[in-house]
């Protein structure tokens, strides 16, 4: 389970990212056929309403766009974690009064890898010695990139736009109107419209502007004025551009240590790592949805299409090898004993 967990999630880095650089040229091109409409509609101070459907949703089909760019980096971080724990590896806090922080590898998150990792690493008993120094090494450098991120801030905001764009209400939306240096097919001066994100996505609007008004500061006194300094196209150009470096190099550390455990045979934490087994069997159990679709689809269909990538991952679980219970059931029953490792 541990060995798919990484080989899957390592996968989906890829994929989360690939997403995340398709919803951001929609974000680039839905944005520039906003500006379009609205030069091709204003006269004086009045904007005309849009003519067809496709002008009416154009700021919704940049949002719908922009919220995915933030998902999908979020994502990628998240499996990024996942991997981290898995290759090191990292068990889960064993200490009183950490049994809150006890996550199996399903359940971690960057952020959770973000506050917690330097714990992680001193209760894996990763140590600056001769068995385990490349470990220690490699973890301590990730540690600084997953906790660190010079200073700017930029991983808490996007985690915070993230969680409250997915989960909360979202903040107004802004379109900063101002004038270019070129001249439109109206013969007027186009004008330059940008989406302007929120400085501090995950604190609620009203309550900036109540405290900002008790506190008398006059111009800036209204919440909604906290805004980033570039548009919303650049700034997600930028958290793209260094997401892929933080998780590059990452990948580049990692694969040192994959490198040396590969030569250095060791035992793989797996009941520390992935400690809901029956949780998982009572899922199997329980579960009882069947589907909303009329059109129902056979139980066993004879023949299933999947890409070479799939075909690789279901091979190497050796689900389908003549020995496949020699391999599967002294897993199963190791689970149920009370050993600590396996190799």
């Amino acid at each position: 389970m541990i060995s798919d967990t990484i080989y899957q999630g390592s996968r989906t880095v890829l994929q989360n990212l690939l997403e995340a650089h398709l919803h951001f040229l929609e974000l680039e091109y839905w944005t520039k056929c906003h500006e379009d409409w609205f030069n091709e509609n204003i006269e004086e101070h009045f904007v005309y309403r849009p003519k067809n459907l496709l002008q009416a949703i154009c700021p919704r089909l940049i949002q719908l766009h922009a919220v995915n760019v933030a998902r999908a980096l979020v994502s990628a971080l998240d499996c990024v974690a996942a991997v981290v724990v898995g290759v090191l590896p990292l068990q889960m806090p064993k200490r009183k009064g950490m049994e809150q922080k006890r996550k199996g590898m399903e359940q971690i998150t960057f952020s959770f890898l973000r506050g917690n990792m330097r714990e992680l690493i001193k209760d894996s008993g990763l140590q600056e010695k001769k068995d385990s120094y490349v470990q220690w090494k490699t973890g301590m450098e990730v540690c600084k990139r997953v906790s660190s991120d010079g200073g700017e801030g930029w991983i808490d905001w996007l985690l915070q736009l993230r969680n409250t764009w997915m989960h909360r209400g979202r903040q107004t939306v802004f379109f900063q109107v101002s004038p270019s240096e070129l001249y439109g097919s109206t013969g007027l001066l186009r004008a330059k419209v940008t989406w302007r994100l929120p400085k501090d996505p995950d604190i609620h609007e009203v309550w900036r502007m109540a405290q900002e008004s008790l506190l008398g500061k006059g111009e800036d006194s209204m919440g909604f004025c906290h805004l980033l300094a570039g548009d919303a196209v650049s700034s997600f150009k930028e958290l793209l551009e260094r997401c892929i470096t933080l998780i590059d190099t990452i990948g580049k550390e990692l694969l040192e240590v994959w490198d040396w455990r590969k030569n250095n045979c060791q035992d793989q934490p797996v009941k520390e790592q992935w400690p809901n087994v029956e949780r998982q069997k009572d899922a199997i159990k329980k579960a009882g949805f069947q589907g909303l679709a009329r059109n129902h689809m056979p139980g066993r269909p004879g023949c299933l299409r999947i890409n070479p990538y799939d075909y690789k991952r279901l091979k190497a679980a050796a689900l389908h090898d003549q020995g496949f219970a020699d391999v599967w059931e002294p897993f199963f029953r190791w689970l149920a004993s009370d050993n600590d490792s396996v190799r």
